[in-house]
């Protein structure tokens, strides 16, 4: 449930445990520690998953088919895990987090193994992946994007097989650990899934690496940046650059922490943990190259109070944002702990146990710990009856907002001011089909809705496409949403939000009203209804 994911600094192997609870003197039920989520989709024959929603330091027992499998420490509260063996069509994976002695309820939506259908692997074959640019001399890690999830990664330097690098991973996105980059050098990348048959992808155009960039940026710290942590969040870092953090006392500054950046975003570990008397600062490099030492930080002693995001009758996940990175959060429910995960520096899904579940009325509040220190409380949030959002255009028509948030905003009900597109925020890019878009909603939490239903917490969106056609041969994607008042709504790119079609009609159904939109120099003939979709904003991310 990570829009590109935050990560740790190195390739590190976790020690497995392969030890299941013993009966009697296991770790003790606690139904406020939140049930991990595991994401989908896993595919036939994958043998390494991914987990989210877990407190930091808790280790995570996998289960297939409701018997245990592997136990795995964490640092993070999010991660991969990989696998004993793989798993087949049809087994239902689930998690649970064991913290002290302490276990957690099982995955509150268990996954069941898909196969491996024509969708997935057109012919036979897998997508090609893209080595992703830019590649400079010096870098130690490559990444490579468009990786169907669970499929092996392979790269290659100069087409030679004698440099070759493999990785599993159930992300759409691989981070490949090479030796040193060479400028001039090459590399492409195939994706395989399975043995018999074997799904195989052809191998990608080939990226070459380029001299260093003339200067690099330097690395922005997270905030909050809070004492007695032992975790920082760097941003604007170059992927594969070796990073270092530094803590000054007044004296100088001295090494704390640092390792490869992962990505553009990763989290590192330092030791000793963050003192709220020294000032924090940061630098990458790419051979001699080093971006400049400046930016320092100022800790604060105590965290601040995180947010809730609104919430809903019936719900069983709560999102908390303005986390300080591997905090630990706790959330109540007038009074009642209903569930306690990690903080990643930005918003994170927490699931409840099965003994909870979001009641309309109730206030819903929450606080992180760092270090033992207890942040204030956040603004309560009441719980809803219902999902749907309120007909409001009015919030959105403004100078402010109107212009940098469209369709896929609205329809989701979720203002970013970045004019979200489907899939970015989990680094998927797909094509404007009905296929693809919908692909790209899913990646970002959106779920299928083909009996135009939805749970309690979620709402109601339709996709629609314009193909491009004589006459009208602009592609494009468009959504609608149903409102609280029992009808429909939408909000044309950065044009007005409003509950209208094309020739001026209240919009009844998506299904039937008017989507051709025809302009002085624009035309947009919406003719393919795709499908229904369903939000549920405490666990949809897009950018």
């Amino acid at each position: 449930m990570m829009s590109p994911r935050l990560l740790w600094h190195a390739f590190t192997p976790m020690a497995v445990l392969a030890v299941l609870l013993p009966v009697g003197c296991g770790p003790v039920l606690d139904p406020s520690l939140s049930p991990p989520v595991i994401d989908k989709p896993i595919y036939n024959c994958a043998q390494t998953i991914a987990f989210s929603g877990a407190d930091r330091d808790a280790k995570i027992a996998v289960y297939v088919n409701g018997t245990q499998v592997i136990q795995v420490p964490i640092w993070m509260g999010w991660g991969t895990i990989k696998l004993p063996s793989v798993v087949h069509t049809g087994d239902v994976v689930a998690a649970a987090q064991i913290v002290g002695n302490r276990i957690s309820e099982r995955t509150r939506d268990p996954v069941t193994v898909s196969a491996i259908t024509a969708s997935v692997a057109p012919g036979g074959k897998l997508p090609m992946p893209v080595v992703m640019p830019p590649l400079y001399e010096c870098q130690e890690v490559v990444r490579v994007n468009g990786v169907v999830q669970g499929a092996t990664v392979t790269l290659r330097k100069n087409a030679s097989s004698s440099s070759t690098w493999d990785t599993m991973t159930p992300y759409t996105i691989a981070r490949i650990g090479v030796p040193t980059l060479k400028a001039g050098d090459a590399y492409d990348a195939m994706v395989s899934l399975c043995k018999d048959p074997v799904f195989k992808s052809d191998w990608s155009g080939k990226e070459t690496v380029g001299a260093r960039p003339n200067s690099l940026a330097t690395p922005t710290i997270g905030k909050p940046l809070v004492g007695g942590s032992d975790a920082v969040l760097l941003t604007d870092l170059v992927t594969g650059a070796l990073v270092k953090i530094f803590a000054d006392p007044g004296t100088g500054p001295v090494t704390v922490g640092g390792g490869v950046a992962l990505d553009t975003s990763t989290i590192f570990k330092i030791s000793p943990p963050i003192d709220p008397a020294k000032k924090y600062s940061s630098m990458q490099a790419l051979c001699d190259l080093k971006s400049l030492p400046d930016g320092s930080v100022t800790p604060v002693k105590d965290p601040p109070a995180p947010s809730v995001k609104p919430t809903c009758q019936g719900g069983v996940y709560v999102t908390v944002c303005d986390t300080a990175v591997l905090s630990t959060v706790q959330v109540t429910m007038d009074g009642t702990k209903i569930a306690e995960g990690a903080g990643n520096g930005g918003c994170v899904t927490l699931g409840l146990g099965n003994a909870h579940v979001l009641q309309p009325g109730k206030k819903v509040t929450a606080v992180q710990v760092v270090a033992g220190n207890t942040s204030p409380p956040s603004a309560s949030v009441t719980v809803a009856s219902s999902g749907a959002p309120t007909y409001n255009p009015g919030l959105w028509n403004t100078p402010a907002h109107q212009s940098i948030n469209n369709c896929y905003n609205y329809s989701t009900d979720i203002m970013t001011d970045t004019f979200a597109q489907p899939g970015q925020a989990h680094g998927v890019f797909p094509p404007t089909t009905c296929a693809g878009t919908g692909s790209g909603a899913v990646a970002d939490g959106l779920v299928e809705a083909k009996e135009k239903r939805c749970a309690a917490c979620s709402h109601l969106v339709a996709l629609v496409i314009a193909p491009g056609s004589p006459g009208c041969t602009q592609m494009d994607y468009h959504w609608y949403r149903l409102d609280d008042n029992g009808r429909w709504s939408n909000k044309s790119g950065g044009g007005p939000a409003n509950d209208k079609d094309a020739s001026g009609n209240p919009i009844t159904s998506p299904e039937t009203a008017d989507r051709k939109f025809v302009g002085p120099d624009y035309c947009l003939d919406y003719s393919i209804f795709c499908t229904y979709y369903c939000v549920d904003k405490s666990v949809v991310v897009i950018q």
